[in-house]
């Protein structure tokens, strides 16, 4: 507007509701969050990706637009807390906190609820499904965030897709085997 001779205003009440925006993200209950608005990833550059996480969800065949998102949480949750660590917002092991408690949120949904029996065979087909059924109960779980304010919404579901990279949660029943790993799952 200033370049056609205009004169351009900024409300004051657009500066006061983006300082308290400001303000809000710095509490101690919450943490500021930078990456919503990142270019979500390409087709062909999520089947180029050969990361674990995504290799662990092509197994239970999940449709190729859910792993693009997947990745797409996994790429924003990583810059975030790596920016989170690297300006010093977080307290010493509350990434690990954070993490064991989506583990333990994992296993409520992902640890079979009866022992299997040896003289029952699965078939792989009902492996896929049961996993992917169990797949869609987490998405529907309310995951923690690492602070009781922060509500991204994608950090959850993106440290998952962490720990699954660092080979410590799966989504296939025999992930470890079928994809030839030797983890230490905690």
């Amino acid at each position: 507007m200033v370049a056609d001779g205009k004169s351009d205003w900024i409300n004051l009440a657009e500066i006061e509701d983006r300082l308290l925006s400001i303000a809000q993200s710095l509490r101690d209950d919450n943490l500021p969050l930078d990456y919503g608005n990142e270019p979500e990833p390409t087709k062909g550059e999520v089947d180029k990706d050969d990361r674990v996480f995504v290799e662990q969800l092509q197994l239970i065949l999940l449709h190729h637009e859910r792993i693009r998102q997947a990745v797409y949480d996994h790429n924003r949750t990583l810059l975030q807390r790596s920016r989170w660590q690297r300006e010093q917002l977080l307290a010493i092991g509350e990434l690990d906190n954070c993490d064991r408690r989506l583990m333990e949120e994992w296993r409520r949904v992902f640890v079979p609820l009866e022992e299997p029996s040896s003289d029952v065979d699965i078939s792989d087909e009902e492996k896929c499904r049961d996993a992917q059924q169990l797949y869609l109960k987490l998405q529907e779980h309310s995951l923690p965030e690492i602070r009781n304010e922060v509500r991204s919404g994608y950090v959850p579901f993106g440290s998952l897709y962490i720990l699954a990279d660092r080979l410590q949660i799966g989504w296939h029943p025999d992930w470890i085997d079928l994809l030839n790993l030797n983890p230490s799952v905690d």
